[in-house]
């Protein structure tokens, strides 16, 4: 199998103040994704004894993106952004007969390639970072919420065990963090963070003879809560 992927991107932001100490930040970039596929099978399990195929996706997307800012004082900054990503095309590799009834249930046909179309996301996030205390004191603190389309999902097909990648439906994504640094003494720096995910598809898979592969509301596979814990001291010398 021979795999090529060329992107060529051109990119461009500019900030603005509207009023004092209020920002707003447009941008945006277009792309050019370019995947070609070279491949030759052959064997039983594909029922021919010698296939080959050239294949070649190409996708073109603009991907806008609008902050705003307000610089409260030299030590306190809140923020707002909506930004679109868009992940490029590929191909997956035929997965063979003896995955016929997982095609078909998921709709492919086991004995050819299958494109693989771009997916996109939309992120939304609020935030502040906040210095108190002649800055002995750091807070970091942010939500979001991110739509999921057409999501590029590495999938195990359910009877032949065989994996392959498939645009398997939406999923949304929100969450917070926060983030503490503290410096009590000169030597001492302290900090400590907490991270909650709530990840989810939105959309059914069906599986074969009518059952169902995931359903809406299962959770991808990332763990929902995150936290660390560290502190440093610095011996002066």
């Amino acid at each position: 199998n021979i795999h090529r992927d060329e992107q060529i991107a051109a990119y461009a932001q500019a900030d603005y103040e509207i009023l004092p100490r209020l920002k707003v930040t447009l941008g945006g970039r277009y792309t050019i994704a370019k995947y070609r596929y070279e491949n030759f099978t052959a064997g039983p399990f594909y029922t021919t004894d010698g296939q080959s195929e050239n294949l070649r996706v190409t996708s073109r997307d603009f991907t806008p993106r609008l902050g705003l800012s307000f610089q409260a004082d030299n030590n306190n900054l809140f923020y707002a952004s909506a930004a679109k990503g868009v992940r490029g095309p590929g191909v997956s590799p035929p997965v063979g007969s003896t995955c016929a009834d997982d095609a078909a249930a998921v709709g492919i046909d086991p004995l050819s390639s299958t494109n693989v179309q771009p997916d996109s996301i939309w992120s939304y996030e609020i935030g502040s970072k906040n210095r108190l205390f002649d800055g002995k004191l750091a807070i970091d603190a942010s939500a979001f919420h991110i739509d999921w389309k057409n999501v590029q999902t590495l999938f195990a097909l359910p009877i032949c065990t065989l994996y392959t990648t498939l645009n398997l439906g939406d999923a949304k994504i929100d969450g917070f963090d926060l983030s503490v640094a503290a410096k009590p003494v000169e030597q001492l720096q302290l900090g400590a963070s907490v991270a909650y995910t709530n990840a989810r598809y939105t959309t059914v898979v069906p599986g074969p003879n009518n059952t169902v592969v995931r359903r809406s509301g299962e959770p991808l596979p990332t763990a929902p809560w995150a936290v660390q814990l560290n502190a440093q001291w610095t011996e002066r010398v």
